[in-house]
């Protein structure tokens, strides 16, 4: 009798809680209202997107370029103030913030979550099945599901390709530096490189396209370091895909070209920024409001291209530009847009020797974001340690470090200076040998140029009267 009564009451839990969570799916549903295939009044949508980075004061760059698609999209729609919210500073690297967060905003009734960032996808994925009554889209990610979760992202390969041809006419060293967020593991980066590359050589056989990784997205100081480095190759043109304006605020510096991305960056470096390749994100956003309050959105993942305008290259200033330069973009767009050519066609040397594609064949959209971890040929990988090519005035520095890491700490004679400079100077000696593992330490980095001095160089480039005097690698040329 008394097992009969335990296995009742197990059945009895056990259909509890199935009905929970029924209730609990339904009351999802009920609660944001949304419904697959059905329309949605426009007055109920409240749409939340998730920023990696404080948009806030920025005029250019990743977030400012999503935030401004939202804008668009409000505006065309004329949405409320309160059924947008936007959500900053959620980091891409931590999935239990980013999981709180998207709770959070559910709870608060966002009816629809847009994810700006690839690593925001896992969660995103999970919490479209417990929220059946959300939709969540999520950018340059590759999962969906068949109700409620997309996906969305563009062939901004495109507008590289155009770029590369303003960097080909526009160099008059031969010599265009690239910083890059990611190295050849990640295919939408090097895809990008290699047609920016393309277009260079289209223009000008003989460049050479260096590109600088820094291992991250969004680190200003990380990309103006970048951009000093490739400028000390030799480099007149600097492009980016980072997430912030500091390369090009960095070309202005130093009088020489820069190419902008996300946003229109001529704002941050007037005088020195030729173009942007550019993402119009309220393209999409508006097509995904409207496919929700009309009934029509399906999961079916989304890519844009220059035919419905989410990526384009903004327009030449004229006073920076290279002469045929318009004539050649024009010429190139038309092109691409009829469908008779795009980027990647034909066999392609990389610059290992190997070869990619087929005489009179096409890379399609997958093989070039996702499965690109080659180089073209004119693609030169420069690691920041050897940029100074070993021209570099260090030897002062490298005996302070020597002194510093060798001097013995016990001796009456060296206590006070190794207790003041050994620890800053042996990880200083660190990051100059491997920078992306000691990341983490810049401030000591920091105080150790400080106890010891910046390089001469260092010093001539940021002042103008040691810089006749430094024997530098290289002149750059007088602002445009």
């Amino acid at each position: 009798m008394a097992q009969i009564r335990s296995r009742l009451l197990q059945s009895l839990l056990a259909a509890v809680a199935v009905a929970s969570l029924a209730f609990t799916a339904c009351g999802s549903s009920e609660k944001h209202g949304w419904t697959p295939g059905k329309p949605f009044p426009r007055e109920r949508l409240k749409i939340a997107i998730l920023n990696i980075d404080d948009h806030e004061g920025n005029r250019s760059g990743y977030s400012f370029a999503h935030m401004q698609g939202i804008a668009e999209m409000q505006k065309e729609l004329e949405l409320e103030a309160d059924q947008i919210v936007r959500a900053y500073s959620v980091s891409d690297s931590d999935n239990r913030t980013v999981e709180n967060t998207v709770r959070e905003l559910i709870a608060a009734g966002a009816n629809v979550i847009i994810a700006t960032s690839y690593n925001h996808m896992d969660v995103c994925e999970a919490l479209a099945r417990e929220f059946t009554g959300v939709v969540f889209a999520n950018s340059s990610g590759y999962k969906f599901n068949r109700t409620n979760f997309t996906n969305y992202f563009g062939r901004i390969y495109q507008a590289r390709y155009l770029s590369g041809l303003v960097a080909g006419l526009r160099t008059q060293t031969g010599r265009i530096g690239y910083v890059a967020a990611r190295g050849r593991e990640n295919s939408e980066v090097t895809g990008g490189v290699n047609a920016f590359a393309i277009g260079v050589a289209e223009t000008n056989p003989e460049a050479k396209v260096l590109v600088t990784v820094i291992h991250r997205w969004h680190d200003p100081a990380g990309e103006a370091r970048a951009t000093r480095h490739l400028v000390e190759q030799g480099c007149d043109v600097i492009a980016q895909h980072t997430n912030t304006a500091a390369p090009q605020i960095e070309t202005e510096k130093f009088g020489i070209w820069g190419i902008g991305y996300h946003s229109d960056m001529s704002v941050d470096a007037p005088r020195s920024t030729v173009t942007s390749v550019v993402w119009n994100w309220g393209v999409y956003y508006k097509r995904l409001a409207r496919s929700i309050i009309d009934g029509s959105f399906t999961t079916r993942p989304y890519v844009g291209g220059m035919e419905d305008g989410l990526v384009a290259m903004t327009p030449l200033k004229v006073s920076l530009a290279p002469e045929g330069a318009v004539a050649k973009v024009e010429e190139a767009r038309a092109r691409i847009l009829s469908g008779h050519t795009d980027v990647f066609d034909g066999e392609l040397r990389t610059n290992d020797g190997a070869t990619v594609g087929v005489p009179g064949g096409r890379l399609n959209y997958d093989q070039i974001t996702m499965d690109s971890h080659w180089y073209l040929e004119n693609v030169e990988e420069v690691v920041p340690w050897e940029c100074s090519g070993g021209k570099l005035n260090l030897w002062p520095t490298h005996l302070m470090l020597v002194l510093a890491v060798a001097a013995p700490s016990k001796h009456r004679i060296f206590r006070p200076f190794t207790l003041v400079c050994r620890l800053p100077c042996r990880l200083y000696w660190l990051h100059s040998a491997c920078p992306v593992a000691t990341s983490a330490i810049q401030p000591s980095h920091r105080l150790a140029r400080r106890a010891i001095g910046p390089p001469a160089k260092t010093l001539a480039r940021h002042d103008p009267a040691r810089r006749a005097s430094a024997s530098v690698r290289w002149t750059p040329p007088s602002p445009p």
